[in-house]
């Protein structure tokens, strides 16, 4: 009913949410074009306008068809069709991006605001979703703490207003497992409906969600055999229910979602380009039997849709598989390192969030710890302790759900090639949040107490209040901590990095990339060079901007590592003064030393802690 959403805690939702939506926007807003971005949005403009996707087929095309959608209403909008990129390249995603961004005579600055709406309406919409689902699942205190540590995260807010797909991927990702945990409480066709449409969504925003497959497997069958052995139900029927509904709800997101968007993508695709496009791109795949299957589904028409989106799972698992060379701890490799994710989140991460994440995992294990005791006490045999846990752990199934998800997906993500940044595990954020948000409350719950009477009652009465309040008053000094550090931060959501990591000016020592450097500051070093009246200016920068849209009253040398050192003002990105003073790493044979003179100097300034800007004239 709508007097519900006039309660207190939905108010606060609500004022914690438009707090977000404030931040990411106005962050935003001075930012450049971010280096994903480019082939994102080109790819995205020509989806929505000629249903060919020939563009960026390496990612699912919701969240891109989303983000073209304002751009719509631009009027005289041009999208180059016939240039180059689109009619000869193979893929040609990036120079298509660039020309129909700058070249073209269009408003970059004004596409990239509007391109970016969408994506903040997606994240915006996962935080309204956490915050149901947690106050659904622990109530209404941990429903606000789960949000509290959402608004407040950097990296989502970072990454939540770009054109890219991780914080979708963690919608996709947190609501189809949401759904399907609702389906296996209360088996009905409505919830099987519901999440097999949620689990279609979230495989037509980022395809590292295919991992949910095998995790909805596991999830079903321990259902299936918690529920068996603790009620005893019929197998054949609850095999049908569970783990037949599960292989429903894939087929459900596939037929319904999946292959119907990917018909639209591919309705005016010419059938030969396709085939030819898919040919070219995979010639070099290692393993030339399994890449011949989309070119072959390619050839019938009723299967085109889902010969393309397999073409972009292979194409994603090649990319994994042979990794991205990346700066990382003073080495430039091309080779995953195991502890590549662990440390740059150990670095990234407000420390407060790891104090709330520790006090709540202390929590969660004494409770299991306390379960297994009260299960293994008495005489009641071990074959009813065994019965006594298995309720206990069905009872807490969706926690363990959660869980799951965290070490399967960030166990795969460190066992992957790709190294380039720590969006890639924010699929499992949400996730981290709930399980985080369920056991401060648990922790914050006054124990029951007698009824007042008698000294000795109002004693413990009085010290659980103190407890509680004492409780109370830490979890507050760690969540005013994280709220204080994440304002702090604004505008620079990207180069965020705690005390660990020396704080945000420099996080450049440990990562760069998607981390730090992602092409944002070009727009501010435009101002810096306009600000100091600078008439010559050599530039060495990670993006894919032209420096010369947003720098006009400057001649602009484009400079590289291997030309040595410039003469007179020189502006070089961070992800290239890092590359090119580092260890190279084994097997890697690139040069890895050109910029080490930098060293010897120090900057005139650091635009957005990812541009070092210098200047060598003489004095």
């Amino acid at each position: 009913m709508l007097w519900r959403f006039f309660k207190l805690d939905m108010l606060l939702a609500a004022f914690l949410l438009t707090v977000m939506a404030v931040s990411a926007f106005s962050s935003s807003w001075g930012d450049t074009l971010t280096y994903d971005e480019d082939a994102h949005i080109g790819a995205a403009v020509s989806y929505i306008t000629q249903k060919d996707m020939r563009l960026n087929p390496e990612h699912p095309p919701l969240v891109k068809d989303l983000a073209a959608l304002p751009l719509l209403f631009i009027p005289n909008l041009i999208v180059p069709t016939n240039h180059p990129s689109w009619i000869d390249e193979v893929n040609g995603q990036w120079n298509f991006g660039k020309a129909f961004l700058f070249e073209s005579g269009n408003d970059a600055d004004l596409i990239v605001r509007l391109a970016r709406i969408m994506p903040m309406v997606l994240m915006l919409l996962l935080g309204a979703v956490l915050f149901w689902v947690v106050r659904e699942i622990g109530g209404t205190l941990s429903g606000l703490f789960a949000l509290a540590l959402f608004v407040f995260s950097p990296t989502i807010l970072a990454h939540g207003r770009l054109v890219t797909t991780d914080v979708a991927a963690a919608l996709g990702a947190f609501l189809a497992t949401y759904l399907l945990l609702r389906y296996f409480a209360k088996p009905t066709w409505k919830r099987l409906f519901a999440a097999g449409i949620a689990f279609g969504i979230a495989e037509a925003l980022k395809f590292s969600l295919i991992l949910l497959i095998p995790y909805f497997a596991v999830l079903a069958f321990a259902w299936w055999l918690f529920s068996f052995i603790s009620f005893k139900k019929d197998v054949a029927k609850s095999l049908c229910i569970f783990l037949g509904g599960t292989v429903l709800v894939g087929i459900i997101g596939y037929m319904g979602i999946v292959y119907p968007l990917y018909m639209w993508h591919v309705w005016d695709y010419p059938q030969s380009r396709q085939v030819a496009d898919i040919r070219a791109t995979l010639a070099n795949n290692p393993n030339q039997t399994l890449t011949t299957i989309p070119e072959q589904m390619a050839r019938n028409f009723l299967l085109r849709p889902l010969a393309q989106y397999a073409f972009g799972i292979t194409m994603a698992t090649q990319r994994v598989a042979g990794g991205n060379t990346t700066y990382f701890l003073r080495e430039v490799s091309a080779e995953g390192r195991w502890y590549y994710f662990p440390i740059v989140f150990a670095l990234k991460e407000p420390t407060a969030m790891f104090a709330l994440v520790l006090l709540a995992l202390m929590t969660g294990l004494y409770a299991f710890r306390m379960a297994i005791s009260r299960s293994l006490s008495g005489s009641q045999g071990l074959r009813n302790a065994i019965l006594e846990i298995v309720k206990w752990k069905r009872k807490h199934f969706v926690h363990i759900a959660f869980l799951l998800w965290i070490l399967f997906y960030l166990a795969v993500s460190i066992k992957g090639n790709l190294n380039i940044g720590i969006r890639h595990l924010i699929p499992i954020y949400p996730f981290l949040f709930a399980l985080t948000a369920i056991g401060l409350a648990v922790w914050l719950k006054r124990e029951r107490h007698g009824k007042p009477g008698g000294f000795r009652t109002i004693l413990e009465n009085t010290r659980g209040l103190f407890a509680s309040g004492a409780k109370g008053a830490v979890v507050a000094v760690f969540f005013g901590m994280l709220a204080v550090g994440t304002i702090r931060a604004w505008p620079y959501y990207l180069t965020h990095f705690n005390i660990l990591g020396g704080g945000s000016e420099n996080g450049y020592v440990y990562v760069v990339d998607s981390n730090l450097d992602w092409g944002q500051d070009l727009k501010r070093l435009a101002n810096f060079v306009e600000e100091n009246n600078i008439k010559k200016i050599a530039i060495d920068y990670f993006g894919l901007a032209p420096p010369e849209y947003y720098i006009k009253n400057a001649v602009i040398e484009h400079w590289w590592a291997e030309r040595g050192r410039p003469s007179g003002w020189f502006a070089v990105s961070a992800t290239f003064r890092q590359g090119q003073c580092a260890r190279p790493g084994q097997k890697f044979q690139g040069l890895t030393r050109q910029y080490c003179f930098l060293n010897a100097y120090t900057p005139i300034a650091v635009i957005g802690h990812s541009i070092f800007v210098y200047n060598f004239s003489p004095q």
